[in-house]
């Protein structure tokens, strides 16, 4: 299913979109060499998923999370403030032709970000393709476009 917003109202340009997924029941606090670490808040305690982590009640707002498939964490930007929170954003659209339909950045392995400091913030108008697209499994994809 494809959720379209044509306004968002936190993004000012391009298109975004990001992933809902189903969470796999993790517990918030995870325990390492006896420290408490709270759910995806860092790289030893990383969540499979945005959803994972407001489901587990480890949600701080919208923003940076730490994420794992089972192999190298990574970072993604999880919106949890949305009218469904726990999503992940996977893709940031520049309004320019980098990612027309016939690209191979939809198919392929390849991530970038057309922006030199790499941040994961969706309101930048950069092009960008995150770890998240390759490794969050979701039901739903949400986009929605900033004002050009």
């Amino acid at each position: 299913m494809i959720l379209w917003r044509s306004k968002c109202t936190t993004f000012i340009a391009g298109i975004v979109l990001m992933i809902g997924a189903m969470a796999q029941g993790n517990p918030m606090l995870i325990m390492m060499h006896g420290q408490q670490l709270i759910l995806g808040q860092s790289a030893e305690s990383p969540a499979t998923s945005c959803l994972e982590i407001y489901n587990a009640g480890a949600s701080r707002g919208s923003g940076v999370y730490w994420l794992t498939t089972g192999t190298a964490p990574y970072k993604a930007f999880c919106d949890m403030t949305a009218a469904s929170p726990g999503w992940t954003l996977i893709m940031r659209m520049a309004n320019d032709t980098t990612l027309t339909y016939d690209s191979a950045y939809w198919t392929d392995a390849n991530i970038f970000d057309g922006d030199s400091t790499n941040s994961l913030t969706p309101n930048l108008n950069y092009n960008a393709k995150f770890s998240s697209f390759i490794n969050v499994a979701g039901t739903q994809i949400r986009g929605c476009s900033g004002d050009h």
